[in-house]
């Protein structure tokens, strides 16, 4: 009798002990989401070469978007489905409101004898970006928090070459289609300053693949819409600070540099030839404004 009251007993605190266990990793969702309207001002360069070689000369073509001013809204959605496990989603759309581009042809190597000088409208496109995955957090003191969470990222910009004077074909409408993918690798810190003021310095790596499109309306001899496609491997560095008062509003400021290494140009003309010839590298950079509101959905 003694000997099954205690096995009883047994049971009951396992279940017990179990159910603890299993309600602390598998606690009710915390759910939250910041919403951001955004401002950037972006920059973007790319240049071929004569040839697969890389010369003839080495620097055929250069475009260049700047000054490119954008508007949009950022959205973050965090579940934290533990106190040290979350999942993270994060998808930004933002409208290209200015800018200017040039494209410059070349003779020489080294950007010498310019055979062409073309200055563009570049105040129509679009740029976009979704990340998401699953992060992990460590807690000390209760108040900083290290975060360190691998994400895919897919982007996407559109950028336009347009009239910017009488002097421009009016039907000018041409497209350079960006796309970057691949996996980052980011870090956050929570650091408390004083009273409900909280700094969160962040940074990120991401190994990415470039691809791109473009149609050039109004050159007759390329095919359209698909002009040329680029192709090549990069990364970008994405530095960020972010200040946050009492969970009821944030700003946050970043800067990110895309670079490519070399990598190829398919080029379609108008008669079915595909000339290809090398790609020297695509350059950007964009510095970021966000002020948003947290909303915590799930408590």
């Amino acid at each position: 009798m003694r000997k099954s009251l205690l096995a009883a007993v047994l049971v009951v605190s396992l279940k017990e002990a179990q159910a603890q266990s299993a309600g602390a990793f598998f606690r009710k969702p915390r759910i939250a989401i910041d919403i951001a309207p955004q401002y950037s001002h972006q920059y973007t360069r790319w240049s071929i070469a004569g040839n697969a070689a890389g010369t003839n000369p080495n620097v055929l073509s250069e475009l260049i978007w700047k000054d490119i001013q954008t508007a949009g809204l950022l959205s973050t959605a965090t579940i934290h489905v533990n106190p040290s496990w979350f999942i993270r989603g994060e998808a930004s759309w933002s409208g290209i409101i200015s800018g200017t581009a040039t494209d410059r042809d070349y003779g020489k190597d080294n950007r010498s004898e310019m055979l062409y000088n073309g200055f563009f409208d570049a105040g129509k496109g679009r740029v976009f970006e979704v990340k998401a995955g699953l992060g992990y957090e460590w807690h000390f003191n209760n108040d900083y928090v290290l975060q360190f969470n691998p994400d895919f990222v897919y982007q996407t910009q559109n950028l336009y070459l347009l009239p910017a004077d009488a002097n421009t074909p009016s039907n000018l409408r041409s497209t350079y289609n960006q796309q970057w993918k691949g996996v980052q690798l980011k870090v956050n810190f929570k650091i408390p300053l004083y009273s409900k003021f909280f700094l969160h310095p962040n940074i990120a790596y991401t190994q990415l693949r470039y691809n791109a499109v473009a149609d050039w309306n109004m050159v007759p001899s390329f095919q359209h819409p698909i002009s040329f496609k680029h192709q090549a491997n990069g990364y970008q560095i994405q530095p960020g600070l972010k200040l946050q008062f009492a969970n009821k509003v944030f700003i946050q400021l970043q800067a990110a540099w895309w670079h490519t290494g070399a990598g190829r140009e398919w080029l379609y003309m108008a008669n079915d030839d595909v000339h290809t010839t090398k790609l020297n590298e695509v350059y950007r950079r964009a510095f970021t404004v966000q002020v948003g509101v947290p909303i915590a959905v799930l408590q």
